[in-house]
């Protein structure tokens, strides 16, 4: 499942689980710009993880949760996804306009 079609609150609490490689609710919690409580942290993280978005181990007495999908398979989804939408499916146009955002090295 692609984190851009979650809801804005689904989305932040999943990009902090991405990010960070594992996280517990504390974690995410206090990672948030704009706290929720933990019980309601626990609860989306319980959605993220019906819906294939994270999963969850025990360490002792507490869940870790980590992304569902390596990093690497989720940048290369999210790319082909933003090529597909933005450049016709074309990974060149996409890789251009990504190298033309690049800082010159007279810029350096």
């Amino acid at each position: 499942m692609m984190i851009d079609r979650l809801p804005s609150r689904e989305q932040e609490i999943a990009r902090i689980v991405y990010a960070r490689a594992q996280a517990s609710a504390t974690d995410i919690c206090a990672a948030l710009p704009d706290p929720l409580s933990n019980a309601a942290v626990r609860s989306m993280l319980r959605r993220l993880e019906t819906k294939g978005v994270v999963r969850r181990r025990k360490e002792g007495k507490k869940f870790l949760y980590v992304p569902a999908e390596p990093n690497e398979a989720a940048r290369r989804r999210a790319l082909l996804q933003l090529s597909r939408d933005y450049f016709d499916g074309s990974l060149t146009a996409t890789a251009e306009t990504l190298a033309a955002m690049l800082p010159s090295p007279r810029d350096a």
